[in-house]
């Protein structure tokens, strides 16, 4: 339903603004370029997610985001499991 997509694209960036705020802190060690990485990446997830409220976009590019940063976290995973084992 209309109200279940609203609900989840607003989920959606409220989890962004969550990661962003995380970014910001002072001991985040992430790597800089990640940092800035990710933050265009929540920016981007912000402004999309007002234009698909108001009707001028598709939830597509949020799906596309989503599936692209946990698929480099499956990997990012997988890669420390097989470090570990060796």
């Amino acid at each position: 339903s209309l109200s279940d997509w609203a609900d989840a694209i607003s989920r959606n960036q409220q989890l962004w603004t969550i990661i962003a705020t995380d970014l910001l802190q002072p001991g985040n060690a992430l790597p800089d370029d990640l940092k800035r990485s990710l933050l265009f990446l929540s920016e981007f997830v912000r402004q999309t997610c007002l234009k698909v409220f108001e009707g001028e976009e598709r939830i597509a590019d949020l799906i596309e985001v989503n599936r692209t940063v946990m698929a480099g976290l499956v990997r990012q995973s997988a890669s420390s499991v097989e470090e570990e084992g060796t």
